[in-house]
Order: C-alpha cells, then sequence, then structure tokens
C-alpha cells in the first residue's frame, strides 16, 4: 500500500510540474514584441492626427509624439528586465 501511494503522489507531482511548466512557458514574451508595440502606436497616432485633422508636428505637440515614445521604449525595456530575471530564476529552480 506503501508503495502504491508513493507512486500515485510522485504521478500527481510529476502532472502539477508538467502543468506549471506548460503556463510557465506560454507565458514567454514574443519576439520583436517591441518593434510591433512601436509600430501600433505610431499607427495610433497616425489615426488620431487623421480623427481630430491636426497635425501633431506642425501645432506644438510634437513633444507629446516623443513622450509617447520614450515612455513606451522604457515600458518595453523594464519589461524585458523583468523576463530576463524570471527566466534566470527558472534557472536557478531547475538546478537545485
Amino acid at each position: 500500500m506503501d508503495k502504491q501511494a508513493e507512486v500515485l503522489i510522485d504521478n500527481y507531482e510529476s502532472e502539477r510540474n508538467g502543468e506549471i511548466l506548460k503556463q510557465f512557458n506560454s507565458l514567454k514574451p514574443r519576439p520583436f514584441a517591441g518593434v510591433i508595440s512601436l509600430i501600433l502606436l505610431m499607427a495610433g497616432l497616425y489615426a488620431a492626427n487623421s480623427i481630430f485633422d491636426v497635425e501633431l508636428m506642425d501645432s506644438g505637440y510634437y513633444w507629446l509624439v516623443f513622450a509617447f515614445i520614450g515612455v513606451s521604449g522604457a515600458i518595453e525595456s523594464e519589461s524585458r528586465k523583468i523576463n530576463k530575471r524570471i527566466d534566470l530564476l527558472a534557472k536557478l529552480l531547475k538546478v537545485t
């Protein structure tokens, strides 16, 4: 009976670990996510420019465009750092 219980516990733990690894791998960042977000930002600015019929660069709001791009870049940089730290933590947990 004890041997059977150990086998059941081992199977349960391996299934649980497999599910956790599957979920972890599904949350990995996509390649070129920063480029895609920058393209979407520029498309949004173009759409806003055409909807409101205001030239952002000519009307003195060019600083707003650069602020959007700067904030987007800063967020992407922090996201990459966080993802690298999580990957290193996962490697450390696999080693131990």
